[in-house]
């Protein structure tokens, strides 16, 4: 088919079928992997399991921790995290992220919240850490999916990408 042939509807899918499958596997190979959101949700765990354990001094060595953390993963994420530009912020974007937020952010509030007797420690530190990495890790892998999925079906405007 040359330059002024019209496509027929069959070829006309077909070459959209090519640009989604392109598009869907740019998106997929660009994702940032799963052991560096565990990266992410590990410290963020440890950090607040650290801060409930009870005394000022320990919730010192949680914020030490989480500021920590916090620049280990900017750096892998720098480092091994895929697509660096790309991220898709609208309207409704905004509005998903705050959905997937809240429910994390209840979790850590009401963790740091509650002040358990000396006879549970050390295992509801534990146990705190344990649930806030899971959420964290959640939270951070269902909006990284969020995010592929609006890519990869072209759902965006050009101005809503940062």
């Amino acid at each position: 088919m040359n330059a002024h042939q019209v496509p027929t509807p069959d070829e006309a899918r077909a070459s959209l079928d090519e640009v989604t499958a392109s598009r869907r596997a740019t998106v997929t190979v660009t994702r940032r992997p799963v052991w560096l959101d565990s990266v992410f949700a590990a410290g963020f765990g440890v950090a607040l399991g650290v801060a409930v354990s009870g005394g000022w001094t320990r919730i010192a060595l949680g914020m030490v921790i989480l500021v920590a953390a916090g620049g280990l993963f900017a750096v892998l994420d720098r480092r091994f995290g895929g697509r660096r530009r790309g991220k898709i912020l609208d309207e409704r974007a905004v509005g998903a992220h705050a959905v997937r937020f809240l429910p994390m952010y209840t979790i850590v509030f009401v963790a740091s919240q509650f002040r358990p007797g000396d006879d549970w420690q050390p295992w509801y530190s534990i146990g705190v850490g344990l649930v806030v990495a899971l959420a964290g890790f959640v939270y951070v892998r269902l909006d990284g999916r969020y995010q592929a999925r609006r890519l990869a079906a072209g759902d965006y405007d050009r101005y809503d990408l940062l």
